[in-house]
């Protein structure tokens, strides 16, 4: 007997594989495994690659007949899954088998047991043009534009010292002290100085109090910890500057005395602006500098519309498809090969989310095979320059620049980057095809409303 391998159906998508091997077939590779090893090894008492090849059996039988059977079995599986198609989930796991005895010096017939998970069908002829979705498009009007350059001219602006009444956007350096519901201060009480940002505070009381004073003044919190949208311990160590437990109970309340208040002047919009926004010389007017910026937002708001749409396709795909999964090995399957010891609870917790992604991996595997999708070096290149500029806040025209082309050059060298910026391309590609087939209903909206519905 050779190797023979036979299945026996188990569940809905699951199956136990048996893999028979004659000891005539594997004892050849055995032999041959074990001389060479003998030919290396370093044994007491023998000269290097001498010791007789009783001795190897003895001392490393067991363990290289057992090594030669796992290269057998896992060469056999994985041609018997190709040659009859069998599309499977994760990996053959092992199934005890308590008559399978691997002794060198006893050989016989030996059977592995194996479960596998197998794939389900995806019946692409469900998505067409009767499934439906919407396409949000965010109006870019005159006000937006107004605000994505107060915007700009904020990221370009100074701060500078006032003396006048705190308003909106300032910040507010203060010395705080720790005080009694009387108003009196605590003795060895909580001192510190900080800093306050007037838009990052909660309180609206202790706000609309803060803009009728000034540096120089004092006012009073009745609650600390209610300024800020922070856990009390938060509040403690980063604000109050409390690094280690008082012992006591901390008051609430804290006079606040106002030592300097600082404002940010927005840049002019002036030449020097826009040269430090786009270089020297590529700008040159209000009216160029308006029509630049709506054409980064229409293009910024354009590929947020294009997101929510493909977040929107992929719910709406993975209602239609009905991919059942073999739930039940799945689960032993992550338990089997995940690096840490994880919990059946974790499993519970965090499997729906692995389901998800898998049944939607497996749709995207099955549209890209059927449509014939293929990713180009050059795509790759273009999908890699794209994630620098949006994560950098680069422009086409700083990889120009010698560096920022190694920089390029070395984020596609990298394996993992390289996986995903071909998955991501594959991806957008079959976006693009889901696109051309669904039916996609188009709705122009506000910023706002656009922010609620992501």
């Amino acid at each position: 007997m050779a190797v023979t391998i036979s299945s026996n159906k188990t569940g809905e998508q699951t199956e136990t594989l048996s893999i028979a091997i004659g000891k005539s077939f594997y004892l050849p590779q055995v032999d041959k495994a074990i001389k060479d090893y003998g030919k290396k090894a370093q044994l007491k008492g023998f000269r290097p690659g001498k010791a007789p090849i009783h001795v190897i059996k003895q001392m490393v039988g067991n363990s290289v007949m057992a090594d030669a059977l796992m290269n057998i079995v896992n060469e056999e599986l994985k041609k018997y899954l190709q040659e009859n198609k069998i599309h499977i989930l994760g990996d053959p796991l092992p199934v005890p088998n308590e008559n399978l005895h691997i002794d060198i010096s006893n050989p016989t017939d030996v059977e592995f047991l194996y479960e596998i998970g197998l794939a389900p069908v995806v019946n692409l002829e469900l998505i067409n043009n009767s499934v439906s979705t919407k396409k949000y498009e965010v109006i870019i009007d005159e006000t937006l534009l107004d605000r994505e350059i107060e915007a700009m001219r904020k990221r370009y602006g100074q701060r500078s010292t006032v003396t006048d009444l705190i308003v909106e956007g300032d910040l507010i350096k203060v010395d705080v002290s720790e005080i009694n519901f009387s108003g009196e201060e605590i003795e060895n009480g909580v001192k510190t100085s900080t800093v306050l940002s007037f838009d990052l505070l909660k309180d609206d009381k202790v706000k609309e109090e803060l803009k009728k004073h000034k540096a120089g003044e004092v006012i009073r919190v009745d609650d600390i910890f209610s300024l800020f949208d922070r856990a009390k311990d938060q509040v403690e160590k980063f604000i109050l500057d409390i690094k280690e437990p008082l012992g006591r109970e901390i008051s609430p309340a804290f006079n606040m005395a106002i030592t300097e208040v600082t404002r940010l002047e927005l840049h002019e919009l002036n030449q020097e602006f826009f040269n430090k926004i786009y270089g020297e010389g590529k700008i040159n007017s209000m009216e160029e500098f308006r029509n630049r910026v709506e054409e980064e937002v229409r293009v910024f708001f354009g590929r947020q519309s294009e997101m929510k749409l493909d977040y929107d396709i992929r719910e709406k795909i993975l209602e239609v498809i009905p991919a059942q999964l073999p739930d039940g090995f799945l689960k032993k399957w992550i338990q089997a090969t995940n690096e840490k010891q994880i919990t059946d609870d974790q499993i519970e917790a965090e499997y729906s989310g692995f389901a998800k992604n898998l049944k939607w991996q497996l749709i995207v595997n099955r549209i890209a095979e059927n449509q014939e999708l293929k990713v180009d070096d050059a795509e790759l290149t273009g999908y890699a320059k794209e994630r620098l500029k949006r994560s950098y806040g680069l422009r086409e025209e700083d990889f120009d620049n010698p560096n920022m082309q190694q920089v390029l050059t070395n984020v596609l060298q990298n394996k993992d980057e390289a996986r995903k910026a071909f998955e991501s391309v594959l991806q957008d590609k079959v976006f693009a095809h889901l696109k051309s087939v669904i039916s996609i209903e188009t709705e122009n909206i506000t910023l706002e409303k656009f922010n609620e519905l992501v």
